[in-house]
């Protein structure tokens, strides 16, 4: 199964903080170039599952990690 959300940040530090932090919850997490159809200050995304939303969003609140957008990818 291919991930089929995109979560775009400003910094590449904030995207390895997000990469980080949901591996040490045991969410699945890829860290990939931001498509073209997007746009990101830093040019990388975190590609996650959509059941995994709501948590890896509460997760960035908590640890302060800024996020751009967020992307449903409809495969």
């Amino acid at each position: 199964m291919e991930f089929d959300c995109i979560i775009t940040f400003d910094t590449m530090s904030y995207v390895l903080k997000f990469e980080k932090v949901l591996k040490q919850n045991n969410i699945k997490v890829q860290l990939k170039p931001v498509p073209r159809e997007f746009s990101s200050s830093c040019g990388t995304c975190g590609a996650i599952y959509s059941e995994d939303l709501e948590k890896a969003l509460s997760i960035c609140k908590s640890e302060k990690i800024r996020y751009d957008e967020i992307f449903q990818l409809n495969k």
